[in-house]
């Protein structure tokens, strides 16, 4: 069965919603991309497309997704390139052992992991809000950034998130870092960890009936992309008209409901 052009319309869209969700947030738009991608699996029927390759898929579209929101950040000269070497060499280096220790492993359930993963950001962002309601921002702390990129390239490989949904709470959190740069660090070492395991997907077992480059399934991903070039500046852009703060409340508010929802879908799925 093949996908109709209306399905690539919706990939499309697909990736300009995820390439917004990463300019504005930082977050790569893995929350979108996880979700979309089993309905599309089902136009292979006759193949078992599981957890390796809904996380292999969903970060070729949070790769673009940063990179595309990156290079407009780079044109303004707005990305930390400090911060974001330092936690992305931890970030690359855990979502690698991740990979190889847990996702390849045929045990690995990726609802499961979910269920820590969403319980964990729901503790951060409820935090986040109690501390950040009346406090201003502390000082910047780049000694946290090993910390930050070793769980977000971990929690990376494990989910197929992108990472950016715990860099950014931890830098605000733990870091004293403001939403803009927060967010901007988050793209830059998402870039290198979702690079790597595109990478290392691409190397994976091909299945030649379905024209697959490892895990990857050009017919599904190359709408996403387009899609992300177009959203990811824009989001950027919107980013740059919207106040610290209201920033700050809309990123949490986005993440608590999505995580709300998240968390109901797991739980109907166990």
């Amino acid at each position: 069965m093949g996908i109709s052009l209306e399905f690539y319309f919706y990939l499309v869209i697909a990736g300009i919603f995820g390439g917004v969700l990463a300019g504005l947030y930082g977050i790569g738009g893995g929350l979108l991309y996880t979700f979309i991608l089993p309905p599309f699996f089902a136009f292979f029927p006759s193949y078992s497309l599981g957890s390796a390759f809904v996380i292999a898929n969903s970060f070729v579209g949070v790769f673009f997704a940063a990179l595309s929101s990156s290079i407009k950040l780079y044109k303004d000269k707005e990305i930390p390139f400090k911060e974001v070497c330092i936690a992305g060499i931890f970030a690359v280096v855990s979502s690698l052992l991740a990979h190889h220790y847990i996702v390849s492993q045929k045990w690995y359930s990726m609802t499961i992991f979910r269920v820590i993963i969403v319980s964990l950001i729901l503790f951060m962002v409820a935090n986040l809000f109690i501390k950040q309601k009346n406090k201003p921002f502390g000082s910047p702390k780049n000694k946290d950034m090993p910390l930050v990129g070793f769980f977000g390239g971990f929690i990376a490989a494990l989910s197929g998130f992108g990472g950016g949904i715990v860099m950014v709470p931890m830098m605000l959190s733990i870091g004293g870092y403001e939403i803009r740069k927060a967010k901007n660090i988050s793209l830059g070492v998402i870039v290198m960890v979702s690079g790597v395991i595109v990478v290392r997907s691409l190397f994976e077992p091909s299945i030649p009936a379905l024209g697959t480059i490892g895990y990857i399934i050009p017919s599904i991903c190359l709408p996403i992309i387009v899609g992300t070039f177009i959203g990811g500046p824009l989001g950027v852009i919107a980013s740059k008209k919207i106040k610290d703060k209201k920033l700050l409340y809309s990123y949490l508010t986005l993440l608590l409901g999505l995580m709300i929802y998240y968390s109901y879908t797991i739980i109907n799925d166990l």
